[in-house]
């Protein structure tokens, strides 16, 4: 009996965990992805800085939705960055790509690799005595405007994942520009520890 129960409680939690999480925004229009402001939206005739918080009550995430206004001035010198993602420059994502794809970034003491944990979190491991440990985590969700789709990060790691014609691209939220990845490496799967 006490097997049937370890039995129901694994598949349980496997199915749960399975769950992905899309949020649709339907009441802001995308305006741009800045590298370092985030996700610019546009409501009516206002412009927004666009976050998502994950709100925790007991067992249940409600995803809650910010819009930080944004002044026209600050938007006139926002628009002008060459760094800009814009609706039409994001491409489909296919989530099992994100499962062998690792983003390598130059860390303050050493380099820093972002990639997927489970089905529930990102990561980031350092390698140590040829082992992978992982030293943060970040649960993750999707954001889609208009069909067209972003992972965003929160936790230990904050930021978001965006594919364009360039390929995959990590955007770490911080207030400084981010530095491009030393690499974007395939990743064989193997144990972290």
């Amino acid at each position: 009996m006490k097997s049937f129960y370890l039995f129901f409680f694994t598949v349980a939690v496997v199915v749960s965990c399975m769950a992905q999480r899309i949020n649709n925004v339907t009441d802001a229009q995308l305006a741009f992805i800045h590298p370092v402001e985030g996700i610019i939206v546009k409501q009516g005739e206002t412009y927004s800085r666009f976050r998502v918080h994950a709100v925790f009550f007991d067992k249940a995430v409600k995803y809650k939705p910010e819009f930080d206004l944004i002044t026209a001035e600050k938007l006139e010198t926002l628009q002008k960055d060459p760094g800009n993602i814009y609706l039409k420059d994001i491409k489909s994502l296919n989530p099992k790509e994100l499962h062998q794809t690792a983003f390598v970034h130059k860390g303050k003491y050493e380099d820093e690799t972002l990639r997927y944990v489970n089905s529930d979190y990102f990561g980031l491991t350092e390698e140590e005595e040829g082992r992978e440990f992982l030293s943060d985590v970040s649960g993750y969700f999707y954001v889609q405007f208009k069909g067209k789709t972003l992972i965003v990060l929160q936790g230990d790691v904050n930021g978001m994942i965006v594919k364009t014609k360039n390929g995959l691209r990590f955007l770490k939220d911080g207030g400084k520009r981010p530095t491009p990845p030393l690499k974007i490496a395939t990743v064989l799967q193997k144990r972290i520890y």
